[in-house]
């Protein structure tokens, strides 16, 4: 209220959603792996444009409320799954999350301040979940009318549509239900990149090729060789920004 000119009670109501909605990413997660940050944001923009139109401050700071909770839930179940498969006491991960809270804070900082400069964001970051949130909310200025013709049909459609897929998965037998496909995998697809959706599917069908025909090796290797994937190619992402930093500064 002070900072952003959020509305006191519009401010409860997006932490009333943030709990609602952790509850929809935590699901998210433990389907396909993928926390929708960015699709829990905007169902508390286009809720808030509603309710607060013409206040862009308030429209991105309750959103980031719902979109930071609802990430982190997801990501604190993530950890306590993993340490309930390597038998770890949930009251020593509970103090292992504190001071990772406070580790991760200073290394986070640091790495910002260092990484996302102005006059970085859009050219070698381009920070397409930026770029999306700040269109929503310059798109909900002025209220829901600014939104393309039937966007709000389209949005009660696809929640329509989800509700149904999910009871019908309760619902249908077994060997139907293999068949069913996933409201929330199909939300997902639809709200990252290409390129990452084309990645998971490529890996997905490499893993599912090897489990196939090398099982023992599949279930030795499938999770480690992936997860190294993944952690050095954001480690080298970072690598080449201070890289290109260094070779700056050096004489030419």
């Amino acid at each position: 209220r002070a900072w952003f000119g959020v509305p006191v009670f519009e401010g409860v109501l997006s932490v009333v959603m943030a709990f609602l909605l952790s509850v929809v990413a935590a699901r998210a997660t433990g389907e396909t792996d993928v926390t929708p940050i960015g699709a829990m944001g905007k169902i508390t923009q286009l809720t808030f444009g509603v309710l607060v139109p013409g206040n862009a401050a308030a429209n991105l700071m309750t959103a980031t409320v719902t979109a930071g909770a609802a990430a982190h839930s997801a990501d604190l179940l993530t950890e306590v799954k993993t340490g309930y498969l390597l038998g770890g006491a949930p009251r020593r991960q509970f103090w292992a999350q504190i001071l990772g809270v406070v580790a991760g804070g200073f290394a986070c900082v640091l790495a910002y301040s260092f990484i996302a400069r102005p006059e970085r964001l859009g050219n070698e970051l381009a920070a397409p979940a930026a770029v999306a949130w700040a269109s929503v909310a310059k798109l909900l200025k002025d209220g829901p009318q600014n939104l393309p013709q039937y966007a709000l049909h389209g949005i009660v459609v696809g929640a329509v549509l989800g509700a149904i897929l999910a009871v019908v998965d309760e619902y249908v037998p077994p060997r139907i239900k293999r068949w069913l496909p996933s409201a929330t995998g199909l939300g997902i697809a639809l709200v990252i990149d290409l390129n990452d959706s084309l990645a998971m599917l490529v890996g997905a069908l490499a893993a599912w090729a090897l489990h196939r025909y090398r099982a023992e090796l599949a279930e030795r290797y499938t999770v480690s060789v992936s997860s190294g994937m993944v952690a050095g190619e954001g480690l080298m992402g970072i690598g080449v920004i201070v890289l290109r930093d260094v070779l700056h500064w050096l004489p030419s």
